[in-house]
């Protein structure tokens, strides 16, 4: 079983090493998934299917449920299938890429927590998205 596994690795290793992949290439799209060091929306969007995202989540959520300081947010009472779809349709808005999927979660939160309505979250988010734009534009000028 060993054998076959690094068989596969090094064939693996082999065609990626053929194809021609751009290594800064693939730099910049990591670097383009991150805003200010978190994973944004862009990132959420590169996992093609519902399991990625699903698998995701249950990872959060996972670290949520064993964290004790607050500093990982899951909305109350939502199952992982709830929150996938809530944040494929907050990630449906193109402006909402930049946006951190733990920030998104926090919208998320405090709308089906009824700490904000939906109304002010839609006004305040111009500064929100503005904000984390802000961090992107350096992070991708240092590159």
């Amino acid at each position: 079983m060993k054998r076959i596994l690094i068989v596969a690795v090094l064939c693996a290793g082999a065609m990626f090493a053929q194809s021609g992949v751009d290594g800064s290439l693939i730099e910049k799209t990591q670097l383009q998934w991150h805003s200010c060091g978190a994973l944004n929306g862009f990132f959420w969007q590169s996992m093609a299917t519902e399991s990625q995202r699903i698998a995701f989540l249950m990872g959060y959520s996972e670290a949520w449920a064993k964290t004790t300081d607050g500093s990982i947010v899951w909305p109350k009472g939502a199952t992982v299938a709830e929150v996938e779809t809530g944040l494929q349709s907050f990630y449906y808005d193109s402006r909402n890429l930049v946006i951190p999927v733990s920030f998104a979660l926090q919208i998320a939160s405090d709308r089906l927590g009824g700490i904000e309505s939906s109304e002010d979250i839609n006004q305040n988010m111009p500064g929100v998205r503005k904000v984390w734009e802000r961090c992107s534009e350096r992070a991708s000028k240092q590159y």
